[in-house]
């Protein structure tokens, strides 16, 4: 039986799979195929917040959103992004003391966005 490669990086693991294959004969093949693509799915999504031109986070109410929060935490200072969250948001407090530790407008709903971001679109 082949043994795994001695990846020292989580990008260089994925690098490293052929994307093709599904020959994986191990009894671990389910965890693994899906690690490949969790990779790739957040892979894909933090290149196009990168490229995007304007990213909107919204914390719904009575969620916890930890990957959005990572998400935010990594890109907030980024042009164009812009923030809601609901009056009941779960770390609400969290997401008021680092908006105002960072003079940036936390914004209580969806709607407020729109009204922001709409004019400067050309819809």
């Amino acid at each position: 039986m082949a043994k795994a490669g001695n990846y020292s990086t989580t990008d260089e693991l994925c690098r490293n799979v052929d994307r093709s294959a599904n020959a994986h004969s191990n009894y671990r093949q389910p965890a693994f195929c899906q690690y490949i693509v969790s990779c790739q799915q957040v892979n894909w999504e933090l290149d196009y917040l990168e490229k995007v031109e304007y990213r909107v986070f919204y914390f719904a109410e009575n969620t916890l959103s930890p990957v959005s929060l990572l998400e935010y935490g990594k890109f907030f200072d980024y042009e164009n992004t812009y923030i809601a969250a609901h009056p009941n948001y779960n770390r609400i407090g969290n997401l008021q003391i680092f908006c105002h530790r960072h003079g940036i407008r936390l914004h209580q709903s969806v709607d407020d966005l729109v009204t922001i971001i709409s004019p400067k679109t050309y819809f």
